[in-house]
């Protein structure tokens, strides 16, 4: 995860397991998640990452939980995502990133996605009616 945050944000990206917390936390959270305080150009924030499929409604509640404990902005660390995910959890402000995919970090003020980029294919014909439009503005 740290390779693709490095990369995507282009900016130096420390995550450090934080097992601290767990301290403060029920004894559920430590089979749960893997827990990380990630500090990128200055900005410090904690993240979880499940290490099961989670459920949606699991993920927001834990991350709120996380959020009071710690003090700082939680994000979701996933490896995979169903489109319904993604685009509820961006729909109520969750923090994540998806990894190799997609980055959702409003504490900070990054959304990235590499998912649906795609490269165009090079042109060697255009259709008449461009040819007479182009024409038309040169003349």
């Amino acid at each position: 995860m740290k390779e693709y945050l490095e990369k995507a944000l282009r900016q130096e990206v420390t995550i450090d397991e934080d097992i601290e917390v767990f301290a403060k936390l029920p004894l559920a959270f430590k089979g749960r998640y893997n827990i990380y305080k990630v500090e990128t150009n200055g900005a410090y924030w904690t993240a979880i990452h499940p290490k099961d499929e989670a459920g949606l409604v699991m993920l927001r509640k834990d991350r709120i939980r996380i959020e009071k404990q710690t003090g700082l902005n939680c994000a979701i660390f996933l490896d995979q995502a169903t489109f319904y995910v993604k685009e509820k959890l961006m729909e109520e402000g969750i923090p994540f990133v998806i990894k190799g995919k997609q980055i959702y970090l409003p504490f900070i003020g990054y959304l990235l996605a590499n998912e649906h980029n795609r490269e165009l294919a090079p042109v060697y014909q255009i259709s008449f009616l461009t040819q007479k439009m182009l024409l038309t503005a040169i003349y």
